[in-house]
């Protein structure tokens, strides 16, 4: 591949074929986020982009893509990338190749390749410590490079205008000032001829102008012998002569002459210059390829910000579970719809009436395992997965053509067939109303052989039908799940909401009578289809009811129970509360009863230590009084209890000096030193 060229992604084997992706739109999405890019390369990559149909592949985008979702969630408008590089890969290539360039080009070139390196410092400066998203955005930042040099280079030779620079070279300098002096002198003369009453009589107008580079005067067809010199051209009109006169044919040639000298002394400056431009050229080409990746990955970041869209997981496991997806290309608002594959089901049957969202279901959920498998965010809620397959394969619409003799129902019998034989557990087939195209019960039957032959070998299907024995198999076949877009049977319109557990009536008559068919149509209608038809629609519409109101059973018994959890909650908590409130309370009152024990204690020491002093003095009045201070004191004391000592002592049966006692209120034990009832007192 030429070097700055546009590197375009491998085809994919087998994969997703071209005419399935154009079934479901997929250029429409890649415009969608391609209208969001800042440059040609960042709108080319989208628009290139294909389903990976290796897992690994899809991953490291959708890690590129999360970490430059990251920067614009974090850092708000500060974060968003400057992306205002321009497309200078035509001149990168001309480099590649020993081209010149000129010096507008030159300067184009350096401001492509300063907003490289300013891209690449920026992507540096938000870079994250760590981490998966950090180790995928490294490559691409890695390759925008630094071009301060080539910058540095081209600015001190080419000024902004696309002009080289005065002093870009000794001679340049030189010639500039001679070219000065020499239209100073052409300019001097003019003017005198200017000031010549007779001349002036002669000229269309006093003014200088210059003709194939030469400077002359507007002289009117009449007057032309008034004015010797050489005429170098005329006007439209004719009236107008454009003379260079005589006196200043020798100034003139002096200034071509070093005009010339000048042009050539630029080109050998531009000369250089690209040579050692291109030194780079290889590296310009990379970044650039860089910068138009990062662009695209950026895109599709703020289209997730921007729209609500949310990075889903991957598997290569063939299962798929979309919650709250909606189709990417339709203006909000958007009915959400929930839908699951894997080896427990296998098999999607999507029922219900016209119009009523059936195509779009299917289309959904082929395009947002496209979005996965190409790495980009899906229009879904978070905790949605999709899977990389290996096959992916649509029939939907009208396939004939008068040109290759094909009917509807041939044209779609050999879109089938490849997929017949290369049909594996890795393969997703999307079937819009198969079977259709021939008799009724002919095409039911072969399309039911069709999707037991794709479940038995362990494809994902997801199927729209109205035909009622597909609906009977999908309720009846293993690992296959019915489903049904609602429908309003009192407004007669359909409600876009997916209902799994069920098939649902296709409501041709009720829309054929909304659409204003006359009653007697109907009826007879209804006698064509037969009794058994009739009632099995009947049945079909009784328990689309039975569903609706189980589901709203369903809504009020989960509000129910999530009020029981939240009054269950409210209680838990109130108790926790209560049981910290009673053990504060508790500790408050332990502290405060230990304050107050120990103020018995220092009370009943001192009362001993008086008591012994005065049955020591023999004063038996004040012993008295003590005594009966220190019953009080026990009096007060009764809620401090004497126990066994917590090693496992027995309480003792009587008190008497010297006995070990645990004193429960003091936390402590204690050693009994005299008693109350001792003779003594």
């Amino acid at each position: 591949m030429p070097v700055g060229e546009t590197p375009r992604e491998e085809p994919q084997e087998p994969g997703w074929d071209p005419t399935t992706l154009q079934l479901l739109d997929w250029q429409g999405v890649l415009e969608r986020i391609a209208s969001r890019a800042a440059t040609p390369m960042g709108k080319e990559r989208v628009q290139a982009l294909r389903p990976h149909t290796r897992m690994a592949s899809a991953a490291v985008r959708l890690q590129q893509v999360a970490e430059l979702l990251r920067l614009l969630q974090e850092g708000g408008q500060a974060a968003r990338l400057p992306l205002n590089v321009p497309d200078v890969r035509p001149l990168v290539q001309r480099l590649a190749r020993g081209g010149t360039l000129g010096p507008s080009e030159l300067w184009q070139l350096a401001a492509a390749a300063a907003e490289l390196t300013r891209l690449g410092e920026h992507l540096r400066r938000h870079e994250p410590a760590g981490g998966e998203t950090a180790a995928a955005l490294a490559p691409l930042t890695r390759s925008l490079g630094d071009f301060s040099e080539l910058v540095q280079l081209v600015q001190r030779v080419v000024q902004e205008d696309g002009t080289v620079r005065d002093d870009a070279s000794p001679l340049l300098a030189n010639l500039r000032a001679r070219l000065r002096a020499a239209q100073e002198r052409v300019q001097e003369l003019l003017q005198q001829l200017l000031r010549s009453p007779v001349i002036r009589r002669a000229l269309q107008e006093p003014v200088v102008t210059v003709r194939e580079g030469r400077y002359v005067l507007p002289v009117r067809q009449e007057m032309r012998d008034a004015l010797p010199g050489i005429v170098h051209d005329a006007s439209a009109s004719g009236a107008t002569l454009f003379v260079e006169p005589f006196a200043v044919v020798e100034a003139n040639n002096a200034l071509r002459s070093l005009r010339a000298q000048e042009t050539a002394e630029v080109e050998r400056i531009a000369r250089e210059l690209s040579r050692q431009a291109a030194r780079s050229a290889h590296q310009l080409a990379r970044a650039l390829e860089a910068a138009g990746e990062v662009d695209a990955l950026h895109a599709a970041a703020r289209t997730a910000l921007e729209e609500d869209w949310h990075l889903p997981g991957l598997n290569e496991r063939g299962e798929v579970r979309l919650r709250q997806a909606r189709h990417p290309l339709l203006a909000p608002p958007v009915v959400p719809v929930d839908m699951e594959l894997g080896d427990a089901v296998r098999v999607l049957v999507i029922t219900g009436p016209n119009a009523g969202g059936k195509t779009v279901a299917l289309k959904t959920l082929g395009l947002l395992c496209a979005m996965g498998a190409s790495g980009l965010p899906i229009p879904a809620g978070p905790g949605s997965e999709v899977a990389v397959f290996g096959q992916v394969w649509a029939d939907m619409g009208d396939p004939q053509s008068i040109h290759d003799q094909l009917s509807t129902f041939s044209g779609r019998i050999r879109r089938l067939l490849p997929v017949l034989e290369q049909v594996s557990p890795h393969t997703l087939v999307l079937l819009d109303e198969p079977g259709a195209g021939t008799d009724p019960d002919e095409g039911a039957a072969l399309a039911m052989a069709v999707l037991d032959y794709l479940r038995e070998r362990g494809a994902r299907v997801v199927v729209t039908t109205h035909l009622t024995a597909l609906k009977v198999l999908a309720m009846r076949a293993p690992r296959t799940l019915c489903g049904s877009v609602g429908f309003d049977v009192d407004r007669l319109q359909p409600t876009y909401r997916l209902q799994w557990g069920t098939a649902g009536a296709s409501r041709g008559l009720e829309i054929a009578a909304r659409l204003g068919v006359p009653e007697e149509l109907l009826g007879r209608a209804r006698a064509y289809l037969g009794p058994n038809r009739v009632q099995l629609e009947q049945l079909l519409a009784e328990l689309h009811r039975a569903l609706a109101d189980a589901r709203l059973d369903r809504e009020r018994a989960s509000q129910e129970r999530a009020e029981a959890e939240r009054m269950r909650q409210l209680a838990a908590q109130a108790l926790q509360e209560a049981e910290a409130r009673r053990a504060r309370a508790a500790a408050e009152a332990r502290e405060q009863a230990s304050r107050w024990v120990r103020a018995v204690q220092e009370e009943a020491r001192a009362i001993w230590q008086s008591l012994r002093e005065a049955a020591a003095r023999q004063q038996q009045e004040e012993v008295e009084r003590l005594r009966a201070r220190l019953r009080s004191l026990q009096h007060r004391a009764a809620a401090v209890p004497v126990e066994a000592s917590p090693h496992g002592d027995q309480p003792p049966t009587s008190l008497s000096p010297g006995t070990w006692v645990w004193v429960e209120g003091l936390d402590c034990q204690a050693v009994v030193e005299e008693t109350a009832d001792d003779p003594r007192w």
